[in-house]
This record gives structure tokens, sequence and C-alpha cells, in this order.
């Protein structure tokens, strides 16, 4: 699986609006949630906020993967999202968070959340794609690094 058969200029946001995980979040699921109606897109905000009340999805290093479940006919969306500044996120190593992957899925899709975790945690291993995604300063500028790293990196 390839991190460009889930994200699109439509689904990446550089630079997120909020200063806050709050105003983070509801703009990664709005982005998400595009053309559905309001009490959808809240419930899925609501789910997505009830996960992180449990226990942060940031995993340090500046990276966050706020993931959940949702009832839709769409099995699987994903959104990406790089805030004009670090954001305070709850983070692990209690460091702020520069990149957000915003994963949702219906039950049925599991896998595929499961399968899209695993190929944006081994890319963000990688400490110059990190970097150039924190970089970015345009959702076409983020769209390139992705799709130079997928070239590069073909695993």
């Amino acid at each position: 699986m390839r991190l460009t058969e889930f994200l699109s200029p439509e689904t990446i946001k550089v630079p997120l609006e909020g200063t806050t995980k709050e105003e983070i979040l509801r703009e990664l699921v709005d982005l998400i949630c595009r053309g559905a109606d309001g009490p959808f897109c809240d419930d899925v905000y609501r789910t997505i906020m009830e996960r992180e009340w449990l226990m942060s999805s940031g995993i340090g290093q500046g990276i966050a993967l706020p993931h959940g479940f949702w009832t839709h006919e769409m099995p699987f969306a994903a959104a990406l999202g790089i805030p004009a500044q670090p954001i305070e996120f709850d983070s692990i190593d209690g460091k702020p968070v520069k990149i957000v992957f915003l994963l949702v899925c219906n039950e049925e899709q599991t896998n595929t959340k499961l399968r899209a975790l695993a190929r944006i945690s081994r890319l963000l291993h990688r400490k110059d794609f990190r970097k150039g995604l924190a970089a970015s300063t345009s959702t076409e500028e983020a769209m390139q690094v992705i799709v130079d790293e997928e070239a590069q990196h073909r695993i």
C-alpha cells in the first residue's frame, strides 16, 4: 500500500489553521467528510476525540496518528495536516506535533487501516521524510514530498 493510494491534494492541508489539538483534528475530519451532512461529521469528530481522551495519538518525534471508526459508505479515508506552528498534543515524548495523519474506516476495513498505519509508520521512521513533511509550506509541497519518498522507497 502506498500513501498516494489514499492521500490526494484534497485530503492534505498545509498549513492547518488551528492552534489546538481539537481545532487541528476538526480541520482534518472536515477534509475527509467533505460533502457529508453536519451530524455525520460531528459523529466522526466525537469518535476521534473520545479516543484522544483515552490516550493521545501523539506518538513522538513530532507525529500524531489519530484514527477511529465510522459508519459510512466510504470504507476508508485518510487526511494529512501540517500545522503552521507545532501543536501541543500530549505526545508520549512531551514534544509538540508537526505532522498529523488522520485515518478513519468502517469496521470491515480495519485491515486496510492497519496497513495504512504500517506504511505511514515505516516512512516516518525516515528522518529526511519527517523533515520534508514538517517543512512543507503548501499542500502541493507536502504531496510532492510523499511522491518523491515513495518513488525512492518502493517497500
